[in-house]
């Protein structure tokens, strides 16, 4: 071996092999304290790449299951609900089934009648208020409220004769082509020929059961003169009663004040004549150049003269549900307190025995009176320009309330333009239907005509529609006691129905894939689903036969909500099964490439720690050869 004083090769070439092997048992030690292979980007670029992706695929999957297993929970919470509305319509059924039996007394009936009213509430209470994580379950999203042509054929109507059900079902019209009037199964298109004839005003009970009009058609046999009478038509019998007898013309053809009105239970009909009848039917006296109006109740056949001298158009009439109230507009000095002949709102109280008309309104100059409707418990709601309580100084038309208990009025709205009419109540006085030109919600800049609801229940207003440019909603047209739908006759001249019936809420939920992980469940608004809450009665026999059939479908319909519902359930049950597969599958191809083998790192160690004793050993031994260079001088 050459001893020399310059490089020490043997030495750097040993502490090259100790500095690699230190450096393999620190890289062996990161593993092994880690428990991955790939500490850093050096130890496996491509292999760092592929984990990251699947450690990302991984807690997508994770987060996507969260999503699933909450959208599982939202339709749990919303099934739940359903379910309690089966059970609340199977006892509905129950109760019509009970109503229909001819054995119960009017007043048996009216107890059901009570317990079902209630669960009409209950039922609208639950639609109302089912919720998850703020988002509103059932009541669904405003829908584009599209018109549909009800009868195919060109047929003249008169648009102020015209009337809807309840639950929407059924419409009632004149056809002035073939002069009769007829009534409409909007859901199987069949139509039924009432009477033939030339007619008055036409108006029909909440079930569609009983339809009352003024018509010169002698249909019994008992008007030979033809002075014209009041009749009443029975769907489920199919008959034809004359309610009327009067011995002297009337001139019904020519005026408003001859406008009928019926409860929404058939029970009680309002109407105006130029005769004066006598509890009995009989005439006491008569008043062509004006008239009366009389409260007709179809139980006892009994009339009560309300003893008005009305000379002028009464434009609208209504009762209560039960027909125990009745509100009316005129602009006759009936109490003394409209000197100035304004269009006023009077209330009547049918139980009272005729001694109780009260004026509601006292505007004491022009104002436009727009509809009129009162509850069971004696709250009438009215649409006028006046400025009753000192908060309508614009004159646009607003809802008010007025309390029989209290005789105070209330301004519900503060529309800065406008004009406001009031359509219809629900049967159980939950709901308040009505349409104006005013802004009422912040939804209607443009000010459309809309229809909007007061919600009785919860309070608050919600804008039913959302029409923009031009509105489908004719003045003249009607509204269903539910508030599905609306007839009117169209521009062109055809009987139309529009469906404001809220669309299915879409629930989106992310699977992890982007647009096509998405999936959607259904569920659908019940407001679009049930027809008829809030619409039907079941105080008589026909009436109770109707909310019979109107339950069963009811049911049919939820069934087919609770499949819909059903159906995401089972799509999210697999999408949460495939997500935890694919999460438990990525997770294991990421441990395959990012996990350490510690039986061969400890074998790498072990390895590594002795060739490092090994080269310390060697690098002592290899640093002698400078040392023997110098002995070498010293001892020359």
């Amino acid at each position: 071996m050459t001893v020399t004083l310059g490089l020490n090769i043997a030495s750097l070439r040993v502490q090259r092999q100790l500095n690699s092997s230190g450096n393999r048992i620190a890289d062996v030690l990161a593993r092994l304290s880690s428990g991955q292979r790939i500490t850093n980007a050096a130890d496996d670029p491509a292999g760092l790449a592929v984990s990251m992706r699947l450690h990302a695929d991984v807690r997508i999957a994770n987060k996507a299951r969260e999503n699933v297993n909450t959208g599982i929970s939202l339709l749990q919470v919303a099934d739940g609900a359903l379910d309690s509305i089966r059970s609340l319509l199977q006892r509905q059924m129950e109760l019509a089934e009970q109503s229909a039996n001819g054995s119960l007394s009017e007043d048996q009936r009216q107890s059901l009648q009570e317990e079902y009213k209630q669960l009409d509430a209950e039922i609208r209470r639950i639609t109302k208020s089912t919720e998850f994580n703020g988002i509103d379950l059932l009541k669904g999203d405003a829908s584009a409220n599209a018109s549909r042509q009800l009868i195919a054929q060109n047929v003249a109507f008169d648009y102020k004769k015209i009337d809807i059900s309840g639950n929407g079902r059924y419409a009632v019209y004149q056809n002035l082509t073939d002069g009769t009037v007829e009534q409409l199964d909007i859901d199987t298109g069949e139509r039924t020929v009432v009477a033939t004839g030339f007619f008055g005003a036409i108006a029909q009970s909440a079930s569609g059961e009983r339809v009352v009009f003024w018509s010169n058609g002698n249909f019994t046999g008992e008007d030979p003169s033809g002075y014209g009478q009041l009749y009443m038509w029975d769907r489920n019998e199919g008959e034809i009663s004359q309610i009327t007898h009067g011995t002297n013309p009337e001139a019904w053809s020519s005026t408003n004040l001859y406008t009928i009105a019926i409860s929404a239970d058939g029970s009680t009909v309002g109407f105006g004549s130029a005769n004066h009848y006598n509890p009995d039917g009989t005439v006491s006296s008569y008043t062509p150049a004006g008239g009366t109006i009389h409260l007709y109740d179809v139980a006892s056949q009994s009339f009560t003269d309300l003893n008005l001298v009305i000379s002028t158009d009464v434009d609208y009439m209504s009762f209560s549900a039960d027909g125990s109230q009745f509100a009316f507009s005129s602009y006759n000095n009936l109490t003394g307190q409209n000197a100035d002949n304004s269009n006023e709102l009077f209330y009547y109280d049918n139980r009272s025995g005729g001694s109780s008309l009260v004026q509601i309104t006292n505007s004491a100059g022009a104002q436009t009176i727009g509809g009129v409707q009162i509850t069971n418990d004696g709250k009438v709601y009215f649409g006028t320009t006046a400025d009753l309580v000192g908060q309508n100084g614009s004159f646009a038309g607003q809802l008010f309330e007025y309390s029989v208990a209290t005789s105070s009025i209330t301004q519900l709205t503060n529309a800065d333009t406008g004009v406001l009419i009031v359509d219809k109540l629900g049967v159980d006085d939950s709901s308040l239907y009505f349409r104006t030109t005013g802004d009422l919600t912040g939804e209607n800049s443009g000010h459309v005509t809309q229809f909007f609801e007061l919600d009785r229940l919860f309070g608050g207003i919600t804008q039913m529609t959302n029409y923009t440019g031009t509105s489908e909603i004719e003045l003249t047209g009607r509204i269903s006691h539910d508030g599905r739908t609306f007839v009117k006759i169209s521009a062109g001249g055809y009987l139309e129905a529009v469906d404001f019936s809220p669309d299915s809420t879409t629930i989106n939920i992310s699977t992890g894939s982007g647009e096509d992980g998405i999936i959607s469940a259904v569920i659908d608004a019940l407001n679009g689903t049930l027809k008829g809450i809030g619409g039907l009665s079941i105080g008589t026999q026909g009436d109770a036969r109707t909310a019979l059939e109107n339950a069963r479908d009811n049911i049919e319909n939820l069934s087919i909500a609770r499949g819909k519902i059903g159906a995401g359930f089972s799509r999210l049950e697999i999408a949460n099964r495939l997500l935890s597969s694919q999460a438990l599958e990525k997770q294991a191809a990421e441990a395959r490439i990012m996990d350490a083998d510690i039986a061969f790192e400890t074998a790498e160690l072990v390895k590594n720690q002795i060739l490092q004793q090994i080269s310390t050993s060697l690098l002592a031994q290899a640093n002698q050869n400078g040392q023997l260079a110098v002995k070498l001088l010293r001892l020359r």
